[in-house]
């Protein structure tokens, strides 16, 4: 995303064809990302000889690949959109252009399945991270992983909202499939949720004793 936060922020609060909900969703998933990275890297910096540190590295990775995922997906998202806006206004003048709004409407389903399965591969790196990451940043895992899961339901959402006007029966099958499929990250969700809760209590009982 091009320009400061502040900037990003005035654009998601415009009525342009650049504030898409897929956009949203995609820069929430690249703060939760960015998140998992930093936790990584302290536990990295700070235990350099740990036996899990190919495991860290790996993840670092991972999450560091998703970043950059989520930060092309927000510019991809309103680029499909502006497609599928374009198709409309053309069908109005033009029922032939029928064809290509269906190629839009799924260019801009498949945008957030991306986001979406960027956000769910996130929150697997999120629930190692919780296993092996430093204590002192449980609270970034728990918020990364939030993050995550609030970027892949906003995803979800989008590309349903796709669906009514697909005609490719196959097509809208097989999103609901897999997006059925991966509205299951709760599951991770609650594991990292409840991993976070017994390592910061922990903390906190060390700290007062």
């Amino acid at each position: 995303m091009n320009g400061n936060l502040a900037d990003a922020l005035r654009r998601f609060a415009s009525p342009s064809l650049d504030a898409t909900s897929g956009a949203a969703a995609a820069f929430a998933g690249s703060v939760g990302a960015a998140l998992l990275c930093m936790v990584a890297r302290v536990a990295l910096k700070r235990r350099p000889t740990s036996p899990v540190k190919d495991d860290l590295t790996l993840l670092l990775r991972q999450a560091e690949a998703k970043q950059h995922e989520f930060e092309v997906l927000i510019e991809s998202d309103p680029e499909a959109y502006r497609h599928v806006a374009r198709w409309r206004r053309e069908m109005r003048q033009n029922p032939s252009a029928g064809s290509h709004l269906q190629e839009a409407l799924k260019e801009a389903t498949k945008v957030p399945l991306d986001i979406a399965r960027a956000s769910y591969a996130c929150l697997e790196v999120a629930a190692s991270l919780a296993d092996i990451g430093e204590p002192e940043t449980m609270a970034e895992v728990g918020t990364g992983a939030h993050l995550c899961y609030a970027a892949l339901h906003g995803a979800l959402y989008t590309a349903a909202a796709n669906l009514k006007d697909i005609g490719d029966l196959s097509f809208v099958a097989n999103v609901r499939a897999e997006s059925s499929g991966l509205a299951r990250a709760g599951d991770i969700l609650n594991k990292v949720a409840t991993r976070v809760a017994e390592i910061t209590c922990a903390n906190k009982t060390l700290q007062r004793s």
